[in-house]
């Protein structure tokens, strides 16, 4: 073969990588937009999005035994890649109205598998078939192991160069339809050049082609893609930021802002306004300097100055666009009046970030965040961010949130909810008083107040400070705090359980799942409420009891079995890999906010450690120490979790450079990386005394490791997290490591004796 040819090969799956991960942290989003966005669907999109790969070079294996691989079949691959981009892109767009889900709509747990395995299976088997494809091709050359190793070289490093592109380019600059009409292009082209190889000229028209009928249709395909989720909606804008998708309707005179598929605040909706701001103000006596997080900032703001004490307000949110269309769009934009009185301030930053690094103290602190559906947004309702804000509350300060509960009657499901935050407000503040409502609102107080807090005191200090709302007035407090109203509301949260919601063991994302699996997903509902009842301590004795069951058979069987141990190794890296980014992605939320294109920096990070092992792992001065090395490489693969502990307890209490620890944690997402792309190559290398294949070894290797890595995204974020939180989480890593580790020892004392 022409090395030409073998050159275009590589480049055919440098492309598959790239192509890879650009879809992946682009259809992310897309579905993110579609579904809840919690970690248990991030977790089903991973789990399926590898298991499909797997699938596809599986398939080619049987497909192998009865034919031979020619360049064609590569090529063809190659031009369905581009196909499926396409078609993907146009399900995700129309699969609400295919389905029948509502805007704004949360789909139940079967619609997510649903939707997931029709959007991503088909274009994630083709990648699969690509890299199988080209790996069976290639072994039929000189040096089949070298080869087969420089595929993988060459896929590890399209998807680092994939996800750096990404990072800094695609997501900051292009729309989706965009980014995916850049890979159609790619890959369409690869394909053609593959064909037409000996036909340069013919090629290169062809390209051309494409290029021009891809500008034609861009435009009034992109219109159809916009509207099309929104369907028989008065669809007002949509716009992606870095932060997510922001999409603005209107209903008889109401914009509704949803973020993400979500819902997060309507212009007008008072009741909501008043609730979130009023409570708070006037439990102060006189409030002066006052901060609100999240929120829609007209109304909020505007709430706010119709208290005459208050001086100061300072509005923080992550998303300047987000922020720019609210004011933009609300109907009651800032008074001069008002704004002449009082110094605005309006600060675009993480607020968790924002309060650690602030200086002033604020006499009243008010959260208008959504509920912590997932683990980014958890952590403003922890007892480590609670402590934060009461530090930065003046002596008589006071702190506000909202929960969802019910008007009249609380499940039980509701009411551990809730019974939760009040216990995690508990542990930093003095005293905690409970609204009652739809949406619960609490009023947590650094110090112990004065008076009694009760419906009497609200009616009194309105009148006193001359409010003129709607809602929070005489008539609507006397009802909504009523003695017996409060009453069974404290009954029903305080003196039950004793869960606390932490960093780091994110208990009120554990309850936001139960309440979601409550209406959306029973069968997950009754999993995690079992889950709960089994003891960590029971997980890790079945865990040591399995593993020393694996290491006899191995012992007594590695003569027979020689590849077993590899295998186990392989499919535990796979389970281990993920499982360290998912860790480090939801540590590095929980630290430093989330940030889109930092966490595609942390995905990049893992591939570039992948193609730096792969690539270290092809040397052939390695071959004679080849099991050595490949022991070494899953000892790391056990420490590397054991020095992650250790980095926690090191930075997570620290103010350091934002830079800085967005660099620590690509580090350590680059080593398992690292230790992943040095495995896979190495124990090809190991069991090529066996029977068969080379093409088809790797294919096998391949997709087992890429099965440990579904099961790894699924059990960890579904279940290992939610349940166990993080350190429990990475314990568990460090247990099944040891067993492969052990595994792979015996295997390699038997063998020499």
């Amino acid at each position: 073969m022409q090395k030409i040819n073998k050159i275009f090969l590589y480049l055919a799956i440098f492309i598959s990588g790239l192509t890879a991960i650009s879809f992946q942290i682009t259809v992310f989003r897309e579905l993110i937009a579609l579904f809840y966005g919690n970690e248990l669907t991030t977790g089903i999109v991973l789990a399926v999005w590898l298991l499909s790969t797997a699938l596809g070079t599986r398939v080619l294996v049987y497909f192998y035994r009865k034919n031979k691989i020619s360049v064609r079949i590569v090529a063809f691959f190659q031009f369905m890649t581009a196909m499926m981009l396409a078609a993907s892109l146009f399900l995700i767009r129309f699969i609400r109205q295919i389905l029948s889900i509502a805007p704004g709509e949360i789909a139940g747990l079967d619609k997510i598998i649903l939707i997931t395995i029709m959007t991503i299976l088909p274009l994630c088997a083709v990648l699969g078939l690509s890299f199988a494809s080209v790996c069976m091709f290639l072994e039929r050359r000189d040096s089949p192991h070298k080869n087969v190793s420089r595929v993988y070289f060459a896929e590890s490093l399209g998807s680092a160069v994939g996800g750096i592109i990404t990072s800094f380019i695609l997501i900051r600059f292009l729309a989706p339809a965009e980014t995916m009409i850049v890979l159609f292009i790619l890959n369409l082209s690869i394909s053609i050049i593959l064909l037409l190889r000996n036909k340069p000229g013919l090629a290169t028209t062809l390209i051309f082609i494409t290029l021009i009928i891809a500008s034609v249709i861009y435009s009034p395909a992109k219109k159809i893609l916009q509207k099309a989720p929104w369907k028989n909606y008065n669809l007002i804008s949509t716009v992606n930021s870095v932060y997510g998708r922001i999409t603005i309707t209107e209903t008889g005179g109401q914009y509704n802002f949803f973020q993400n598929g979500v819902l997060l605040f309507s212009v007008p909706d008072k009741l909501t306004e008043e609730e979130s701001v009023h409570y708070a103000l006037l439990s102060h006596p006189a409030p002066d300097k006052v901060l609100i997080i999240g929120g829609n900032p007209s109304a909020v703001i505007n709430e706010t100055l119709m208290h005459k004490s208050v001086k100061h307000v300072t509005y923080v949110n992550i998303d300047p666009v987000l922020t720019g269309k609210a004011i933009n769009l609300s109907q009651r934009l800032f008074s001069k009046q008002k704004t002449d009185s009082a110094v605005i301030k309006i600060v675009f930053s993480d607020p968790r970030r924002f309060l650690q690094k602030e200086k002033t103290n604020f006499d009243v602190i008010i959260s208008c965040l959504p509920n912590p559906y997932n683990a980014n947004l958890n952590r403003f309702y922890t007892s480590d961010f609670f402590r934060i804000v009461k530090n930065h509350l003046t002596p008589h300060g006071i702190m506000s949130c909202r929960a969802p509960a019910s008007e009249n009657a609380l499940s039980n499901e509701q009411a551990e909810y809730l019974s939760m935050m009040y216990n995690t407000l508990t542990t930093g503040f003095k005293y905690v008083f409970t609204v009652p409502g739809q949406t619960c609102t609490f009023i947590a107080f650094k110090s112990t107040p004065d008076e009694k807090i009760n419906k009497e005191f609200f009616i009194k200090r309105i009148k006193e400070r001359n409010l003129q709302t709607k809602y929070v007035q005489d008539y609507y407090i006397d009802y909504q705090m009523s003695g017996e109203r409060l009453n069974y509301l404290n009954s029903k949260i305080k003196n039950r359980g004793t869960f606390i919601n932490y960093d780091f063991k994110p208990a009120g994302y554990y309850f936001d799942s139960i309440l979601w699996a409550g209406t959306f997903a029973p069968q997950f509902n009754s999993v995690l409420k079992k889950m709960k009842t089994i003891s960590f301590s029971n997980i890790i004795t079945f865990l040591v009891i399995s593993a020393l069951g694996l290491i006899i058979f191995v012992f007594f069987s590695a003569t027979k079995h020689q590849a077993f141990a590899v295998n186990y190794s392989i499919l535990i890296v796979g389970f281990s890999e993920i499982s360290m980014e998912l860790i480090a992605i939801v540590c590095f939320q929980i630290l430093y906010g989330f940030a889109y294109y930092a966490l595609s920096l942390i995905i990049a990070a893992y591939m570039l450690g992948l193609t730096a092992g792969s690539y270290i792992a092809s040397f052939s001065f390695l071959n004679r120490r080849r099991e050595r090395y490949f022991i070494v490489s899953q000892l790391s693969m056990l420490l590397i979790p054991v020095f992650f502990i250790l980095f926690l307890m090191f930075v997570k209490d620290i103010h350091t450079n934002d830079n800085f620890l967005l660099l620590l944690f690509c580090g350590f997402t680059s080593l398992s990386g690292f230790v992943g792309g040095f495995q896979f190559p190495t124990a090809l290398h190991i069991i090529s005394n066996n029977r068969g294949s080379t093409g088809v070894r790797a294919s096998l290797l391949y997709s087992l490791d890429l099965a440990g890595s579904s099961a790894g995204a699924l059990i960890l974020s579904a279940f290992l997290i939610p349940v166990y939180g993080i350190l429990n989480s990475i314990y568990l890593l460090v247990i099944i490591n040891l067993s492969a580790a052990i595994a792979v020892v015996v295997r390699r004392y038997k063998l020499r004796n």
